[in-house]
């Protein structure tokens, strides 16, 4: 019988985020500086496996202001 058993692994590259938001930031901040960015609520928490407090503080630490879009 196959395993309904909970994937408890994490696929997110935290590193890989950071480094990510860091340039959409600096491109943010130099070519598109009127422009709105919306996150989706949870990005990288569900299949990826991240934890969404440690997404939550890596959003926080680029950027000042930002909307986290969830689809009800």
């Amino acid at each position: 019988f196959p395993s309904h058993d909970k994937d408890t692994s994490c696929y997110l590259d935290y590193e890989a985020l950071d480094k990510s938001l860091y340039d959409m930031t600096h491109l943010l901040n130099t070519k598109y500086s009127n422009k709105i960015l919306v996150f989706p609520y949870g990005m990288g928490a569900g299949n990826a496996g991240g934890d969404w407090t440690k997404i939550l503080k890596i959003l926080d630490s680029h950027f000042d202001f930002y909307i986290l879009g969830k689809l009800v």
